[in-house]
């Protein structure tokens, strides 16, 4: 490379150093800094404000460069290898030059030198370190026993690292800036962006109003035990069939050695455990409407009742919240023992009373809600379907429930528009307008428009003794448009919108200002002129008192009252 003829700068003066790569020496030369451009694959996030580089930039200033950067040969100029920091240093020197060595480096040679070069350095965050390795693996094929032998780290150290590549940004964040841990870090880590979100969003959001939620100083044990309580789950606790759990990834047995589901044994992947469970559900809910089809359901506002409540819906089903607290729970039927299963036939006797006991409670309660004596609820939650009932106090006539069912039925016709508008407009944001307007679309504007329709021109359309025009009315009208009609409904539409145009602040309303002038001039020409006339008279009256106010104070400040006087001309 040759060597650019420049004005010594304090550090060109140190004594120039040299670098061998692949047996070959390469030394020091100062480069043009308007020649280098930053890389866009520098694993560091620098940001130009940042207060380590105005004191980096005043240490250079002060004792020079100790080490040159590296760059390669990029086009008609070099990108930079390494030494971002120190570049940006000698930008905010104002340098014309900075001492660097120019390596012909391949485009892998250079990531694996910047990254190898940010490794090394003291205050490299985790998640850089992690992207950083996981960078090399993903697009070098880097091997995790490549990593440990070229960084000189343990097996779990890079393994443990390369998990923070999976935080979302906010622990992420936190984890840079010492407000987590590393194991506690490395714990959410484990975890979907799904539940990671939710995790932050209820207990380490800094915007979270109750302080009391807060999870930021638990130690990692206990951090461990509340998301596996509150966002995970066991999955022996659930009924449905769980012989596709057996090999999936999320369904931590599968990390034992072993690789049963044992009480221990949870899922992280919640929205598929979410529908299985409720599929399992809602298959129960079936079999009971079928022999108990007047029993209303209720469900608790649980987290994870979502999927089960759209289950339900979709199914045709109707949910209430309802508080339980008038309600006594119905004892669940008990499976007969056999005489094989215990030890004594005192112990059998036992439980074979308390199963006969249960049978006959059971056939009576059937019999009470019959009679229509109890009304019962069947109670949904995640871990399947409870029954609680009570007492009727003023029985209910058949005719009234007939008609309370009726009203639903009413109410369900009412919902189905709701939704189905409700929906329709979240999907319109995706409409692409054609160019031209359809017979549709120009009925739909005038209809909308119709609403600043003046009063004195209603007859025109057929409704002299009206003083408001209906929906109906309105529809009536736009199906019987001609080219007059059309015109007279969007000049009350303009009108409308003149009276609304404010005359404060002239400058910034300029443009609604001309368009009322104009509107004005095309329907009052005369008046409009008078108008305009009168006030400019006024203007110039004040205008000329200002010039003479002016005048008299020149003899003070004449260079002063000159130039004023020249911008009222």
């Amino acid at each position: 490379m040759k060597k650019t003829t420049v004005t010594p700068t304090r550090a060109s003066q140190k004594k120039q150093k040299e670098i061998t790569y692949k047996n070959i020496k390469y030394s020091v030369q100062d480069f043009k800094l308007t020649q280098i451009k930053p890389s866009t694959l520098n694993p560091r996030n620098l940001q130009d404000n940042d207060p380590s580089l105005i004191e980096l930039s005043e240490n250079i200033d002060k004792n020079g460069l100790i080490n040159p950067i590296i760059i390669r040969p990029c086009g008609t100029g070099f990108e930079i290898v390494c030494g971002e920091r120190r570049y940006k240093a000698f930008q905010l020197l104002k340098r014309e030059t900075i001492p660097a060595i120019c390596i012909n480096l391949s485009d892998q040679e250079a990531e694996e030198w910047r990254i190898s070069e940010n490794l090394q350095r003291q205050n490299i965050t985790p998640v850089e370190e992690a992207n950083a390795f996981n960078r090399l693996i993903q697009k070098y094929n880097y091997t995790i026993e490549d990593l440990c032998i070229k960084f000189g780290k343990s097996e779990s150290y890079i393994r443990n690292r390369l998990k923070f590549s999976n935080l979302i940004p906010e622990f992420a964040n936190l984890l840079n800036e010492e407000k987590i841990n590393l194991r506690s870090a490395n714990l959410i880590s484990c975890y979907s962006a799904e539940i990671q979100k939710e995790i932050y969003q209820d207990h380490f959001n800094e915007d979270e109003k109750y302080n009391f939620r807060s999870w930021t100083n638990l130690s990692p044990k206990k951090l461990d035990e509340l998301i596996k309580e509150n966002y995970t789950y066991k999955l022996h606790l659930y009924k449905f069939d769980k012989s596709e759990c057996q090999n999936c990834p999320s369904n931590s047995a599968n990390t034992s050695l072993f690789g049963e589901i044992t009480e221990d044994s949870f899922c992280s992947n919640t929205n598929c455990m979410y529908k299985k469970n409720a599929q399992c559900i809602l298959n129960e809910i079936k079999q009971s409407n079928q022999k108990y089809p007047t029993r209303e359901l209720l469900i608790q506002q649980f987290t994870d009742t979502d999927h089960l409540v759209t289950a339900l819906e979709n199914e045709g089903y109707q949910v209430k919240y309802n508080d339980l607290s008038d309600y006594t729970p119905v004892p669940p039927k008990q499976i007969e023992p056999k005489r094989k299963d215990f030890k004594s036939d005192a112990e059998y006797n036992e439980n074979f009373d308390k199963y006969q006991n249960n049978k006959i409670y059971l056939e009576k309660f059937i019999d009470s809600e019959k009679r229509g004596e109890i009304e019962v609820i069947t109670q949904i939650s995640p871990k399947g379907l409870t029954y609680y009932f009570k007492k009727q106090t003023d029985k209910q006539d058949t005719t009234d429930k007939i008609f309370e069912l009726k009203e639903k039925d009413k109410r369900n016709q009412e919902l189905v528009v709701e939704n189905t508008v409700k929906d329709l407009k979240e999907e319109m944001e995706k409409i692409e307008f054609k160019e031209i307007l359809t017979e549709t679309e120009k009925k739909l504007f005038y209809y909308y428009i119709l609403e600043s329709l003046k009063t004195k021109y209603f007859s025109v359309f057929g409704f002299a003794d009206k003083y408001y025009l209906s929906s109906e009315d309105r529809l009536k009208i736009v199906d019987n448009l001609d080219e007059i009609k059309e015109s007279l409904i969007i000049q009350c539409f303009v009108f409308e919108k003149m009276k609304s145009v404010s005359p404060a602040l002239p400058e910034l309303n300029k443009i609604e200002i001309d368009n009322f002038l104009q509107f004005a001039t095309l329907h009052l020409p005369d008046q409009t002129k008078s108008i305009q006339k009168k006030y400019r008279e006024v203007y110039e009256k004040r205008k000329k008192r200002i010039k003479e106010q002016i005048k008299s104070l020149s003899i003070s400040i004449p260079a002063e009252t000159t130039k004023i006087t020249k911008q009222l001309h």
